[in-house]
């Protein structure tokens, strides 16, 4: 098997094959070598043959690598396109630039190459890196206020400064809690501030300009392979846009599973499965005529995170039912990509991991159907009144190729919703298969009736 692979790694390098050229069709659809593919990828690098070809297998088609040219080869090999992460996007200075574009220069004509990341999380890391450390601040602080032994006047002043402190911070008034918290400082013995939470916005266009200025080098160098933002599951929409600006894809990661008070990934209203396709909406709205690509759930919080001293777990993974519905509504609500996150941290094999590659393996069966252009503007949903309050809660993305129609169907409600789709007259009469269920319809008075459980998918086809 080695020796095979070394003859392929070789025939790649010595025929001097040249890249693929990526480029986005006006729906955001990635084109590659010529062909419109939709998305499925894996974060994991693929640290041997055995594990690239059980990818591909599974119906992934885009795989993380690094920077070098043995990880490109592999999957190459195995059919998998690649995208590298440049951690060195963000360039000051002229040797970082230099340094940015050797590397780019030395693998940009790597056939499996297709896409370059930008830095993870690069927008929300400018917060997240100074709240840290202002918690990390505010717990020496605390520690102090309680060891503190002076006058009862001072003992008076600091309670009256501690109070204001605490009310300041905790309704983000940052600028004020850190003025009295100097005033603490010098009350308790402890040096001033050097950093603080409330300039965190002063480094924002910092960033945007070594990142700008980065994307220029790349794109100097490369101009056939695209580039990638992915976002936290946080940030305001006008610094979404604001950063949006350099990316040709933007998008981000979002892992509501489970539900309930010890997983806080979102901080939408909307905090349950549905709030994946919340955050694809937002994606999409923050970078118009651009694509999103979601990072979904490839583990349990559990198997990053360590559970309680002696309890037990508490964030398990995502049941094979809830794999599948983040990922649809993912499309329904407009992705033009998904890509998994955290499998490195899971068992192979493992129950999961079966479950994750079966719906990965669905997806790849109706790839002719996600890589074709939208039909959703032909056809209109009505859901039947109910009880409930899910008027509004069923999505449809609607893909018609070689004269079949698929119909995407995700009920984001909690309450089983009943409903009807009008279809274009020519499908009259026309039988419709759900997708792995032994059911079938007819489509009737230009009209498919069907009706999801809550929080249900469906994905309905004409023969």
């Amino acid at each position: 098997m080695k020796k095979v692979f070394l003859a392929v790694c070789l025939s790649l390098t010595a025929l001097g094959v040249s890249a693929r050229p990526t480029a986005l069709d006006p729906d955001g659809l990635l084109r590659l070598d010529g062909k419109r593919v939709f998305i499925l990828g894996l974060y994991e690098n693929a640290k041997d043959g055995a594990f690239a070809q059980e990818a591909a297998e599974a119906g992934f088609n885009l795989i993380r690598v690094n920077p070098n040219q043995e990880d490109l080869d592999r999957a190459a090999a195995h059919g998998l396109q690649a995208w590298i992460p440049l951690g060195g996007l963000p360039v000051t200075s002229g040797a970082q630039k230099e340094s940015l574009r050797e590397l780019v220069e030395k693998f940009k004509d790597h056939p499996a190459l297709a896409v370059w990341e930008a830095p993870d999380e690069a927008l929300w890391n400018v917060w997240w890196t100074r709240l840290n450390q202002d918690q990390a601040r505010r717990r020496a602080v605390e520690a102090a206020i309680q060891k503190f032994v002076g006058t009862p006047e001072q003992k008076q002043k600091l309670e009256i400064l501690t109070a204001s402190w605490r009310r300041y911070h905790g309704s983000g008034r940052y600028a004020l809690a850190e003025a009295v918290e100097n005033d603490i400082r010098a009350l308790v013995g402890m040096a001033p501030l050097t950093e603080r939470l409330s300039d965190w916005r002063e480094h924002l266009e910092p960033l945007y300009q070594q990142l700008a200025a980065g994307c220029d080098t790349v794109r100097s160098v490369d101009a056939r392979h695209v580039i990638w933002f992915n976002h936290a599951p946080r940030n305001s929409l006008s610094d979404l846009a604001r950063f949006g600006e350099l990316a040709d894809i933007v998008g981000c990661d979002i892992y509501p599973v489970p539900f309930g008070p010890f997983v806080g990934h979102s901080d939408l209203p909307e905090r349950n499965l549905p709030s994946v396709g919340r955050y694809t909406q937002r994606m999409i709205q923050s970078a118009p005529g651009k694509p999103a690509w979601m990072v979904l759930q490839g583990f349990g919080w559990d198997d990053i995170n360590e559970s309680p001293a002696g309890g037990e777990p508490k964030n398990r993974r995502p049941t094979k039912h809830e794999t599948r519905f983040m990922a649809y509504d993912a499309i329904v609500n407009g992705a033009r990509g998904l890509l998994y996150w955290g499998t490195f941290a899971v068992e192979k094999p493992s129950a999961f991991w079966s479950e994750l590659k079966s719906v990965i393996s669905e997806l790849h069966r109706l790839q002719p159907f996600l890589s074709a252009p939208d039909a959703t503007g032909q056809v209109t949903l009505t859901v039947e009144p109910s009880s409930g309050s899910g008027e509004n809660s069923v999505r449809l993305m609607a893909k018609e190729h070689e004269g079949r129609w698929a119909f995407f169907i995700v009920n984001e409600a909690p309450e089983a919703l009943a409903f009807s789709i009008r279809v274009p007259a020519f499908l009259d009469g026309k039988i419709v298969s759900v997708l792995d269920e032994p059911e079938t319809l007819t489509v009737a008075g230009g009209q498919i009736h069907y009706g999801l459980p809550g929080l249900g998918v469906s994905v309905l086809m004409t023969e």
